[in-house]
């Protein structure tokens, strides 16, 4: 078998490999209630430790014989082995490598930042595939990462895990019955296209395997809950446990995988159903002393940035993809100090106004060279726009172009859209920015840039100077 398709296997093994071992510690809690002798209660520990370990022996018994992968090449002492056909992603350009504008730095720190050594590297040798015209924004066997993978078919094994539970309640309990089909019911409504988009998904990259791997994964999965004593009590706490689940109450990394896939074809809509997570710079070492506040969709993962003015990063499906969001703040009384300028009491009390923001997000506007320094960590800029805006009541101005950012031999393309709002004397930017993935046509990066504009345009309207009430 294709090794590719083999190691995907493997993971489909690897998911039910931790449902079981999650109804095995199920099962203790539940013998833990149940039993209130201690001595009794350890003898029934080990004769489930004996079923259990026997389905779990089951299970990953779909990892032998000719589903194996190929023998991968020998790897450096310092890494795991990694199967044969896969490429390691490398660091992706992402936020901390923006531009920090020219007009507010020191002549000593260069024309432009540069971006981090290039994009994600993506599954190696398509192997045949199925028709996929029909996936749209799906990824497939050409666009997905080893890990984007793992975290599809972690998400796969659980949605099935929690359809197989119900469908088991629905049969031994029938007073139950309406209770679970309403349950799985409002899931469906919330999470639906994400079970639809990561099952494509899987056949886009197992191909002709994905009917055995799934047909085992079924068989299994059915080995383990068949040795579960399943009492209407615990039947009942189950859909309780879906009816949460429904609302969100999801642990991590499953709920971001989900709400990446369910969004997939309109991200804008994991705010707008309420699925944000709040960040505030207060106290922040980078914030100059500034208190802003800002929403990002839940599944998008936040971090540190790394470079001195770079407060915080998002970046897309928990952290894998070339889309992210950044926010740094600039203080330009301080970018005055260092270039040796001083400024009259006059002078400061101007510019700290609305007034005064008003006049130099003009004087922005009106200068080609200032808005070149803003996006000068780009080259070959094109289809430049910029406009005045209003961002929590202060003037700022929107920038969007599309251009190459470049380190090392490598380039990449990027769409970048850049919301600045003048508070007094800071600058607070908020860039958003899609790169053009290996191998992606302009068509699907154009549809991707379209995709996340709302996106985008939701995050900024987020944005709150808690400092000016």
């Amino acid at each position: 078998m294709d090794p590719v398709r083999a190691t995907a296997v493997s993971w489909v093994a690897a998911a039910v490999t931790c449902i079981g071992m999650a109804l095995f510690f199920y099962g203790f809690r539940v013998i833990k209630r149940k039993v209130a002798s201690p001595a009794l209660r350890f003898c029934i520990y080990g004769a489930w430790f004996v079923v259990a370990s026997f389905a779990v022996g089951t299970i990953q018994n779909m990892r032998g014989g000719s589903r194996r992968p190929s023998r991968p090449p020998p790897a450096r002492a310092t890494e795991a082995p990694q199967p044969k056909r896969h490429a390691d992603p490398v660091p992706l350009p992402i936020s901390d490598h923006m531009s920090e504008s020219s007009a507010l730095r020191s002549p000593d720190k260069g024309a432009g930042a540069q971006i981090s050594h290039g994009e994600m590297l993506m599954v190696a040798d398509r192997a045949s595939q199925p028709d996929t015209t029909d996936l749209d924004n799906i990824p497939t066997a050409e666009s997905i990462t080893r890990e984007d993978f793992k975290a599809a078919v972690e998400a796969f094994g659980y949605l099935l895990g929690q359809q197989y539970s119900l469908d088991l309640i629905t049969k031994h309990y029938p007073q139950l019955a309406r209770r679970a089909q309403l349950a799985d019911l409002n899931f469906k409504k919330v999470f639906g296209e994400a079970e639809k988009n990561i099952d494509r998904l899987l056949r886009s990259v197992l191909g002709p395997e994905y009917d055995n791997a799934t047909n085992e994964l079924r068989t299994n999965l059915l080995l383990v809950a068949n040795d579960i004593e399943l009492t209407e009590i615990l039947a009942g706490e189950f859909i309780e446990e879906v009816e949460l689940r429904a609302q969100g109450t999801i642990l991590s990394p499953i709920l971001e995988t989900l709400l990446f896939y369910q969004f997939l074809d309109a991200p804008f809509r994991e705010m707008s159903a309420g699925f944000t997570k709040t960040f505030s710079t207060k106290d922040h070492s980078k914030s100059r002393g500034l208190d802003i506040v800002i929403e990002t969709p839940l599944s998008w993962k936040g971090k540190e940035g790394k470079r001195p003015n770079i407060i915080q990063t998002f970046q897309i499906n928990k952290g894998r993809g070339m889309r992210y969001i950044a926010i740094q703040i600039r203080d330009m009384f301080d970018e005055a100090r260092k270039m040796g300028e001083i400024l009259t009491e006059q002078e400061i009390a101007e510019i700290s106004t609305y007034e005064g923001a008003k006049a130099m997000v003009g004087e922005m506007l009106s200068s080609k060279a200032t808005i070149a320094d803003l996006v000068s960590w780009l080259h070959n800029v094109r289809n430049i726009s910029y406009k005045e805006i209003t961002m929590d009541r202060w003037p700022g101005l929107l920038i969007e172009c599309t251009g190459e950012g470049r380190r090392l031999d490598t380039e990449i393309t990027f769409y970048n859209r850049q919301y600045i709002v003048v508070y007094k004397h800071y600058m607070i930017f908020l860039q958003c920015v899609v790169g053009k993935t290996l191998g992606s046509t302009d068509e699907s990066f154009q549809r991707d840039v379209k995709l996340l504009t709302p996106l985008f345009h939701l995050v900024a309207n987020s944005l709150i100077i808690m400092d000016q009430y």
